[in-house]
């Protein structure tokens, strides 16, 4: 739901992964009431930070204001729903990740000998990103601009611009965070500064 009301797509509406990686969360699934009722009956002490009762953190204040609300004005099985749409989430990522990785293989095209500013190059086919679904190039060009962007957060509105770039009658270039990229004949070229640069590239 923080998520939701920052601006997210699939990826942040996934949620916590059940497993990722060596990272397992057999809880995950467990209601909170339920598992207290567990513990009590056995019994078996458990110890709960005390931040969770502090409803100034925003997720704290999810849990113990906007969720009671939701279940009780909108919908009871508010709980289960959010559960079923992260499940449908991480099923989406999945497969775009998936797609994704084939058309930035199709698409990549290699980078200038001398890229300009000295920096990190990644070049793509105009017309191969034109022509795939919407999602999927805007996921291609996501990736790409985060990993010339280094630490610097890309967000809608630039890969929007980027976007904006495939089209012949698109502005020839844009600036973003830590890059410049430009549509230079049928190539789309995105081109970022090292770390030791000296001016970095900024939004425009």
């Amino acid at each position: 739901l923080l998520r939701m009301l920052r601006g997210a797509g699939p990826r942040g509406l996934a949620g916590m992964y059940p497993r990722k990686n060596f990272i397992v969360r057999p809880l995950l699934g467990c209601r909170r009431g339920d598992l207290r009722e567990w513990l009590a009956e056995r019994p078996t002490p458990f110890v709960e930070d005390e931040s969770n009762q502090d409803v100034a953190i925003p997720r704290n204040r999810v849990r113990a204001e906007l969720l009671p609300l939701l279940e009780t004005r909108f919908n009871p099985s508010i709980v289960d729903t959010l559960a079923d749409e992260a499940d449908l989430a991480r099923e989406t990522w999945q497969w775009m990740e998936s797609q994704a990785d084939a058309l930035s293989a199709a698409c990549a095209r290699p980078p200038d000998a001398n890229p300009a500013d000295d920096g990190v190059q990644r070049a793509f086919d105009r017309a191969g990103l034109l022509e795939a679904p919407p999602a999927l190039a805007r996921l291609v060009l996501w990736r790409a601009m985060t990993d010339v962007a280094g630490a610097r957060p890309v967000g809608f509105e630039h890969v929007s611009a980027a976007l904006g770039l495939l089209a012949p009658d698109g502005p020839p270039a844009i600036d973003a965070p830590g890059q410049r990229l430009h549509r230079i004949g049928a190539r789309l070229v995105l081109t970022g500064r090292g770390p030791g640069a000296v001016g970095r590239r900024s939004p425009a």
